[in-house]
C-alpha cells in the first residue's frame, strides 16, 4: 500500500501522522484492541476463539483488501492469529474460518462494489487531531467526494441491538473524530459509514448522522 502523502500529494501533511513524540508501532496502530495487541498466549473453551481475535484477522484481510477467494489468505491471515496468543491449532483454524465468512459476506455486499471501484483508497491511516490519535479503517473517493469507513465485528442479533452498541461503545462519536481529523485535511467533511459485519448473519451499513441503512 502507497503512502498516503503519495496518493493525496499537496493535501496530505503530518495531520495523517503520529506525532515525533508519541511513536505508534504498526502492531500498536490497530483499532479497538481488546485486550491489547501484545497477548501471547489465548486460551478459549470450546475451541472458539475469541471474538476479538476473529476482528483482527477482519481487519488485516480489509487493511490488504484481501478476500477468501486469494489462494494465499490462510497463509497471510495466521501470522496475525499466532501474534494475537492463539496456540491451539483447532482455534486457529476455526478463527480463519470465522473471518472468512465475516469476510465473504461483505464481499456480496454493495458496499464491497462501491469501495473496489474507488478513485482512490487508503487503509488503516493513523491521525492526529489536537489531543486525539486514533486509525480510520479506510478513506475512499468516489466521484460524489470522500467516504470513511469503519468496519466492526460485534456480534449482534437485530438492528436494534446495533444502536444499543453504537450508543454504547461510542461508535458515533468515535467515527465523528475520524471525520473532522479528515475534513481538516482534505478540506471537504467525509461522508461516514459504520458497517457492522455480524448483524443477525448479515452486513448492515449506517451513516450516523442520518441513520440511514445501506
Amino acid at each position: 500500500q502507497p503512502e498516503l502523502t503519495a496518493q493525496l500529494g499537496p493535501l496530505a501533511t503530518t495531520t495523517f501522522s503520529p506525532p515525533p513524540s508519541a511513536p505508534v508501532s504498526e502492531e500498536e496502530q490497530r483499532i479497538d484492541a481488546d485486550p491489547p495487541p501484545r497477548v501471547w498466549r489465548v486460551v478459549a473453551p470450546s475451541h472458539t476463539p475469541p471474538a476479538w481475535v476473529v476482528g483482527k484477522l477482519v481487519h488485516e484481510a480489509l487493511r490488504r483488501w484481501t478476500f477468501p477467494d486469494a489462494a494465499n489468505i490462510e497463509s497471510r491471515l495466521r501470522p496475525t492469529a499466532v501474534a494475537s496468543g492463539l496456540t491451539d491449532e483447532a482455534i486457529i483454524r476455526e478463527a480463519l474460518r470465522e473471518a472468512r465468512r465475516l469476510l465473504e459476506r461483505f464481499r456480496a455486499h454493495p458496499l464491497f462494489a462501491e469501495m473496489d471501484a474507488a478513485s482512490e483508497r487508503h487503509h488503516e491511516i493513523p491521525y492526529v487531531l489536537g489531543g486525539d490519535i486514533g486509525v480510520m479503517d479506510v478513506l475512499y473517493r468516489l466521484p460524489s467526494g470522500w467516504a470513511i469507513a469503519d468496519f466492526k465485528t460485534d456480534r449482534v442479533r437485530d438492528e436494534a441491538e446495533m444502536h444499543d452498541v453504537i450508543r454504547n461503545e461510542g461508535y458515533e462519536s468515535q467515527i465523528k473524530r475520524y471525520a473532522d481529523a479528515a475534513a481538516a485535511q482534505l478540506g471537504e467533511r467525509p461522508r461516514t459509514l459504520l458497517v457492522f459485519l455480524n448483524v443477525g448473519g448479515e452486513v448492515r451499513a449506517i451513516t450516523p448522522e442520518s441513520d440511514d441503512p445501506c
